[in-house]
């Protein structure tokens, strides 16, 4: 090989080293750059979240605004909210009704449209019976007198002779049978027809006690429920929870559905305690072992917690925007209102208790306490439609002025 060719190959030789080891220092010094921006960018993610508090340990409070109470109409804006147009309208259709059927039973004579009927198919009958008898008039037999096994006609009832609420001082009246929970007990104790496992006189006082604590627990149960409901809720479901659902009908028949259980369920417990204070009225005073008051607290505070019942049922069941969340707590509200059951149930097996609940009622017959009874016994269940309806009307769940004088925040 020549010098000068063999020369520029060393050349050749000793460049391509140079430009190989200037590339990889280059490629290192990348590296290095990459690397301690990713370190960089870690360490100050790490420390970010390492100096950054948690959310619910900000300085900064959650306020929550009660929605505005905002009067649906005149009446309402007259009032400050109190009544309204439908207030005013479903009541008096309910009063304008049984003020019609009394009126009705007065020029009737006193006698029900219901048991007027009853009598003209028995006269109808009676006539027909007439025709097929000889020597016997119609007349005759209008008025009972007729051979045996020809029906005659009932007396109609009359208002005389009867107190209020209670039939006459000199009826025997009817043997009934009361529902086994602690509010029925304070009547049965309080005439000495409670013993325990010795054969002893149940306390009545006790007993008086232990169902006043037993309504002040349900009481307490229902402002918890109550108070905790968001009262923002939509009264009239207009967007189910459920993201599937596009139409809210089924929620909102269901929330008529379940207003109605519960109405007809809470009827039954007026009616107990209409038939507690008839029969705490009635008795002797010398068949009490307590004063009468002990005796007629009770009923009324019964009827107070039925009530209340029916207010929290309508309530829980308004605020829920699904059909499976408004059974379930429908549910829920009706075991509230069997504690009563449920205390006699822990009492009779703790205690032994064995009580007579045969009682003796003497109850009126005359037509405006009769219909009076059934107001009573039936104002929880239109109580109940009453603020479901008022809810829709306003857009507004029932206890929001309840909620928001009770609330801290407004």
């Amino acid at each position: 090989m020549q010098p000068g060719r063999r020369q520029r190959l060393c050349w050749a030789v000793v460049l391509s080293v140079f430009r190989f080891a200037t590339a990889a220092q280059q490629v290192h010094e990348v590296s290095q750059q990459l690397g301690r921006g990713l370190r960089i960018a870690t360490a100050s993610s790490l420390a970010a979240h390492s100096i950054a508090p948690p959310a619910k340990d900000s300085k900064t409070p959650i306020v929550f605004k009660m929605p505005t109470y905002y009067h649906a109409d005149s009446v309402s804006a007259a009032t400050n909210g109190v009544l309204d147009w439908f207030f005013v309208i479903y009541w008096g259709l309910i009063v304008l009704i049984i003020l019609l059927v009394e009126l009705a039973t007065h020029l009737n004579g006193g006698v029900p449209l219901t048991h007027m009927q009853q009598d003209e198919i028995l006269e109808e009958k009676i006539r027909h019976r007439a025709r097929h008898h000889t020597g016997t008039t119609s007349q005759q037999m209008l008025f009972g007198h007729v051979a045996s096994g020809s029906p005659q006609i009932s007396p109609r009832p009359q208002r005389e002779g009867s107190r209020m609420l209670l039939g006459p001082a000199d009826s025997p009246g009817r043997v009934k049978d009361l529902a086994p929970n602690v509010w029925a007990l304070n009547l049965v104790a309080s005439r000495g027809q409670a013993l325990d496992h010795q054969g002893n006189l149940l306390s009545p006082k006790l007993v008086f006690f232990a169902g006043t604590l037993m309504g002040f627990l349900q009481l307490l149960t229902l402002f918890l429920v109550v108070y905790d409901i968001d009262p923002a809720a939509s009264a009239y479901t207009t967007k189910p929870s459920d993201p599937w659902k596009e139409s809210p009908l089924t929620v909102n028949c269901m929330k008529v559905v379940m207003v109605f259980f519960l109405g007809m369920y809470v009827v039954s417990e007026a009616a107990d305690a209409y038939d507690s204070l008839v029969i705490g009225l009635g008795v002797k005073e010398e068949e009490l072992l307590v004063h009468r008051f002990f005796v007629l607290f009770i009923p009324f505070f019964h009827y107070f917690v039925t009530l209340s019942v029916i207010f929290c049922g309508v309530s829980v069941v308004l605020s829920c925007q699904d059909v499976p969340n408004i059974l379930y707590n429908s549910m829920a509200i009706l075991f509230i209102t069997q504690v009563d059951e449920l205390f006699w149930g822990f009492f009779s097996r703790a205690f032994d208790i064995d009580a007579e609940w045969s009682v003796n009622i003497n109850e009126s017959e005359v037509y405006e306490v009769q219909l009076l009874k059934k107001c009573l016994i039936m104002f929880p269940m239109f109580w109940g439609f009453s603020l479901l309806g008022r809810s829709w009307y306003r857009d507004q769940m029932p206890a929001q002025m309840y909620t928001a004088n009770f609330s801290a925040e407004k």
